[in-house]
């Protein structure tokens, strides 16, 4: 009797390791599985395409804010690599020095460095590049830079702000205050400011002079967007013929608007 008890207990023990011991692969496999899954989850890069007015600094602003959006700007990057004396920000410094243009490839590579950066974060993550590409020649650059293998997880489109009128970017242009300080260059209309605030002159955002851009004339605003409009075409064509989604959204109407018709169109909530 006691050898039949002994038997069976045996037995049953045998059983319930087993047991056990499939239960924590299977764990371990599915938990692998989440993992992978989280890891592979795509950050996706948004395109920013306008003309200067069209509100472009206006949305990443809203974005950064009410959707923790990442900004990319390569005005920005540029000011960045000259002030902590990168090896690129030695290379614009030097090119600036003899009075020649930052070459494509400097730009890419700068690009290049900080999407790196971003998906190298297992964490998902939306942004905007804003600033490049701004020829077709660039346009081409960035199609070809985001096949390589490091940015398989980066989910890519355009977000074109797109006005029906010239003299709609003329009156914002040349109503438009920017902060002098290169940290903050919050922009303003002076539209929008009263009496008060117009005699001062001060930046809510930081305090610094809010001043209004030398190229902010209108003949210099028509001449850049002759320039802009012919460059966009050919850029939006480049995207088209690559498959990469174009959010179109009308940037004729208010901030607020613009900026819920573009969280409506990319399924998220303010």
């Amino acid at each position: 009797m006691i050898k039949i008890d002994t038997a069976l207990i045996m037995i049953v023990l045998l059983v319930l390791g087993i047991s056990i011991v499939s239960y924590l692969v299977m764990y371990r496999k599915e938990n692998k599985k989440c993992i992978q899954a989280e890891l592979q989850q795509k950050s996706t890069m948004y395109i920013l395409l306008g003309a200067p007015g069209a509100g472009k600094g206006t949305l990443s602003e809203r974005c950064i804010e009410l959707l923790s959006f990442k900004h990319l700007s390569t005005g920005n990057l540029f000011r960045h690599h000259i002030d902590t004396n990168t090896a690129i920000g030695q290379k614009v410094k030097e090119l600036i020095k003899a009075g020649s243009l930052v070459s494509d490839d400097i730009v890419v590579d700068m690009v290049r460095e900080e999407l790196a950066a971003v998906v190298a974060n297992s964490a998902q993550q939306s942004l905007f590049l804003d600033g490049f590409p701004r020829t077709v020649e660039q346009a081409k650059i960035l199609l070809a830079m985001i096949k390589e293998p490091v940015f398989s997880n980066l989910d890519v489109k355009a977000v074109h702000l797109w006005l029906p009128s010239i003299d709609i970017v003329v009156d914002r242009l040349t109503s438009r205050l920017v902060c002098s300080n290169k940290d903050c260059q919050a922009t303003y209309s002076i539209k929008d400011l009263n009496d008060v605030e117009k005699a001062a002159m001060i930046c809510k955002k930081c305090g610094g002079k809010l001043i209004k851009r030398s190229d902010d004339e209108v003949d210099a605003i028509r001449k850049r967007l002759e320039i802009y409009q012919q460059a966009e075409k050919e850029i939006i064509e480049q995207f088209a013929l690559a498959n990469i989604p174009i959010i179109r959204l009308d940037a004729s109407g208010k901030a607020e608007d613009i900026y819920q018709n573009f969280v409506q169109q990319i399924g998220m909530t303010k």
